[in-house]
């Protein structure tokens, strides 16, 4: 095995770990809006509507699987 191989292993492997973590960052986003919900919702004195319209907010401009 030369060196080439050696760095073009590491290269397959640095983009499979950047896509997977990729992958991850959709819902870890809605995740934090959903826990930051309730705080949101005191701060701006809203009920459950307003809880909702943020989420529906962030979510729109997200492209759907």
């Amino acid at each position: 095995m030369n060196g080439d191989e050696c760095g073009s292993t590491g290269r397959t492997w640095l983009g499979v770990a950047t896509l997977l973590v990729g992958t991850l960052l959709a819902p870890l986003d809605f995740f934090i809006v959903n826990l930051a919900s309730p705080s949101i919702q005191d701060e701006l004195g809203g009920g459950d509507l307003l809880g909702r319209q943020v989420v529906a907010a962030y979510a729109a401009p997200m492209p759907s699987p």
